[in-house]
């Protein structure tokens, strides 16, 4: 008799389990994508397009040093003096990575719909009770193509939640 329960009771439990009902939407948490900030942060200002970006600031500057153009150089010094707080700042987590994720706006989609979530989002935003938060930094870094080297360091980034900080 014992054993004639039991196994009803597990036949009740598989039969839960393979239940057709659907999710209801109403309860059913949304899947959103955030990502690790300083991570991100490394991948970019160590890739190759930021790199070029870079590049070419400087030879913006070069050739207005070498026009004589004063005014110019010293704009393109601001610029990258700019850049370099900026990064330092995001990587302290004092300051937002929604233009680098911008920079990523045409592989947004993909990234999100591979993850199964609705959209991405920076790290802490609020946007209710209903919400299961999916990581997808290692794709979104992953579009910046990162070396060895820029892998190390994200790794030691994600061992300090907080942000880093830059001497």
């Amino acid at each position: 008799m014992k054993l004639a329960r039991f196994a009803l009771c597990v036949s009740l439990a598989v039969i839960g389990c393979h239940s057709a009902e659907r999710p209801d939407p109403e309860t059913s948490p949304v899947r959103i994508g955030t990502y690790h900030a300083p991570s991100l942060v490394l991948a970019w200002y160590r890739s190759g397009q930021y790199a070029k970006e870079l590049g070419e600031l400087k030879a913006a500057r070069d050739a207005a040093a070498t026009s004589g153009d004063t005014k110019a150089v010293a704009e393109y010094e601001r610029q990258g003096a700019t850049q370099q707080d900026l990064a330092h700042k995001q990587l302290a987590g004092e300051a937002g990575t929604a233009e680098i994720l911008a920079r990523l706006g045409d592989d947004l989609p993909a990234i999100a719909k591979a993850a199964g979530v609705e959209k991405i989002v920076p790290p802490g935003t609020v946007l209710g009770d209903k919400v299961l938060f999916v990581d997808v930094t290692d794709a979104l870094v992953e579009r910046f193509h990162p070396d060895d080297a820029t892998r190390k360091m994200i790794a030691e980034a994600r061992k300090q939640p907080g942000g880093m900080h830059v001497h």
